[in-house]
């Protein structure tokens, strides 16, 4: 027999009107217009406003960097930027570090439009309370036209566009001769006057896809993100590196190329600031995703004795938080499980050390453009590596958001965050742009594409 008292008729009613009444104020209270954050009450900038002068439809050289070129970058003195948001139900304060860069990758401008969605989205999110740099990476030149549009989007947050190397053509004739015709025959060029292209499709002798081969410029990029990225010119102002996806991949379908855009886009507003662990926790890498595929290659195994006097065979989650590496014993099975590669933030002076450049170096080995030395396994074992030769023996320093309770709502391959979750996230770009709206009225406002 239920013994509770039960409200009256009248009583539920009013209590219903009163719970409402209350959460229409918390509720109004809590909303802001975003396009008023860094405005003086004037409506003049405020002290913390960068001017980015942006000259449109003039003929002018682009402005991006090569990696021989110097670079000016811009330095934030510390502070505290504080944010009332519709979507949280407190003020966030968020603290200023220094030394952090936003970074991403595409092959080339044509990847205008997916960019310019994928950047407000996270300046939505995140970095029109930070202001953080951002260096987008990219294989082929952009037109000082569409260079605007991204700094325009991202203003007042400085953006740069980087070349990540020089032409294909440079780096084809600097290869020793048998080095570049093996190149070209895994390309299927077959006549010498025959031109290589990053939109080649390229098989790969050992490696064994769904597909068994990948474009140039796939495979280019996963080459640049495991060993050249670290000591690039572009990033050595900087020692955190926030990364996102954001490539449009080549794929083949039907026999016809395609293009398959598989970015890392970020989909609410941040009420959780992840560089805040990465900093004061002296973390090696923060991921989204753990795990995230494995590697198999015993080579790797070799390369990593030769580098490190040991190697990892398994890698498992600790209890309680962060990986736990299992180095090789007789007999041991090699399968290492990785850290996914679509989001994460790295400690670049620890893959700037040279033990950690050495064994990368050999890592993608002498054949340039290897799909199968990939990223995602490249980012896991040098972190691990550190974290086994710290003096303190540390553990925790390679770690997951889920240990700080980060739910950042990142979308990638049909989910959000870590893949174990299954939160499942739109496939297509604009029904992530279109849910994330759905959820914060305010970012179509923010983003007029």
């Amino acid at each position: 027999m239920n013994h509770r008292p039960q409200l009256s008729r009248k009583a539920t009613i009013l209590f219903s009107v009163l719970a409402c009444v209350v959460a229409m104020n918390l509720i109004l209270s809590n909303s802001y217009t975003r396009k008023d954050m860094f405005l003086n009450n004037d409506g003049s900038p405020n002290d913390h406003t960068i001017h980015i002068d942006v000259i449109a439809d003039k003929e002018e050289e682009p402005m991006y960097l090569h990696p021989a070129a110097e670079t000016t970058e811009f330095s934030m003195s510390d502070h505290n930027v504080t944010l009332t948001a519709s979507s949280t139900n407190a003020t966030t304060t968020f603290k200023h570090y220094d030394g952090v860069v936003i970074v991403t990758k595409v092959l080339w401008q044509k990847d205008v439009k997916l960019l310019l969605r994928h950047l407000c989205m996270l300046s939505h999110a995140y970095n029109d309370r930070m202001h953080y740099d951002i260096v987008v990476f990219t294989t082929l030149p952009w037109d000082q036209k569409n260079i605007n549009k991204l700094q325009d989007m991202v203003s007042p947050a400085k953006l740069t566009v980087a070349l990540e190397s020089p032409p294909l053509e440079e780096q084809m004739a600097a290869m020793p001769d048998e080095e570049r015709e093996f190149l070209r025959t895994r390309c299927g060029l077959k006549l010498p006057n025959e031109t290589l292209s990053y939109t080649n499709w390229c098989t790969e002798p050992g490696y064994k896809t769904k597909t068994t081969y990948s474009s140039l410029g796939y495979s280019w990029q996963a080459e640049f993100r495991a060993y050249h990225i670290w000591t690039h010119e572009a990033l050595k102002d900087y020692k955190y590196m926030m990364w996102f996806d954001s490539e449009s991949v080549l794929i083949l379908l039907n026999s016809h190329t395609a293009s398959l855009h598989n970015s890392a886009l970020v989909s609410k507003v941040w009420d959780k600031d992840p560089m805040k662990p990465m900093v004061e926790d002296d973390l090696i890498i923060l991921y989204s995703s753990f795990p995230y595929g494995q590697f198999k290659n015993t080579v790797v195994k070799d390369k990593m004795n030769k580098h490190y006097n040991k190697s990892i065979c398994q890698i498992s989650k600790c209890q309680g938080s962060g990986l736990c590496p299992k180095f090789c014993e007789p007999s041991m099975n090699f399968r290492v499980k990785q850290i996914g590669g679509y989001h994460h933030i790295t400690n670049l002076d620890v893959y700037r050390k040279p033990v950690h450049q050495q064994f990368l170096k050999d890592f993608v080995g002498i054949h340039r453009f290897s799909r199968e030395m990939d990223d995602q396994i490249a980012v896991t074992i040098p972190a691990l590596m550190e974290q086994s030769m710290r003096n303190d023996g540390k553990l925790g320093v390679v770690n997951g958001q889920v240990a700080y309770d980060l739910n950042l709502m990142i979308a990638h391959h049909g989910h959000y965050d870590d893949s174990t979750f299954r939160k499942v996230a739109p496939r297509n770009a604009a029904a992530k742009f279109n849910k994330f709206a759905k959820s914060d009225p305010t970012l179509k406002e923010r983003c007029k594409l």
